[in-house]
């Protein structure tokens, strides 16, 4: 600008760092077509969750596999470590605290199959077929990137996915909620957050394994 000479936007303070060895990240998955393996394109499923107050089948299939996933890192050593999954549908914190409730109805079922004898045999039938599906595409997400990847028999999840399913956590996270995400005091926690620009705005979900939006 002639009278008020250069600003100090943006390339004077942001600065790209170089990619460090041995990393891959979002570049590589998205632009070599694994993207396909582990992203699911589903419907706009909002006026359906907040109308009928009840998880889609869609909902239902991602809390499941993130129970299924827990259990396969509990099963590699990682048992100690965080695990958590984020559901992101609104900014209005009164549809936060629906989803909040269908997700806690949700997670309360799942306990109560898991905790009797028929409906867990039959959950467990249910898992089965998701963990084909989980196991199939993961050993070609980790063939392609030259990764050795450990996925325990289903026997052996079965006899960890109780205490998963009995452990985890559902918190709504925005200003009128209570509920706080603290991985330092709870490190092994396994959590189910529901947000909205707490979550897209920058708050670190550590051990992020599955994104419902």
């Amino acid at each position: 600008h002639p009278s008020l000479e250069d600003d100090l936007y943006p390339r004077n303070f942001i600065v790209s760092l170089p990619q460090p060895e041995g990393y891959f990240g979002a570049s590589i998955l998205f632009s070599s077509g694994l993207s396909e393996l582990f992203v699911q394109e589903i419907p706009d499923e909002r006026t359906d969750l907040l109308f009928n107050m009840t998880a889609t089948e869609n909902l239902a299939r991602a809390v499941d596999e993130f129970v299924l996933c827990c259990s396969i890192r509990n099963l590699r050593g990682d048992r100690g470590k965080p695990m958590s999954m984020l559901i992101h549908i609104s900014h209005k914190i009164v549809d936060m605290e629906t989803i909040n409730g269908i997700v806690n109805t949700y997670c309360s079922v799942l306990k109560t199959r898991m905790n009797d004898a028929f409906g867990k045999d039959r959950l467990m039938s249910e898992f089965l077929n998701i963990y084909n599906e989980v196991k199939l595409k993961g050993e070609s997400i980790s063939n392609a990137l030259g990764l050795r990847s450990i996925y325990p028999d289903f026997q052996s999840i079965c006899g960890d996915v109780q205490d998963v399913v009995n452990s985890l956590r559902v918190v709504e996270l925005n200003s009128n909620s209570d509920d706080t995400l603290d991985y330092s005091v709870e490190s092994d926690i396994k959590v189910i957050a529901i947000g909205g620009n707490q979550l897209s705005r920058g708050l670190t979900l550590e051990g992020l394994m599955m994104s419902y939006y």
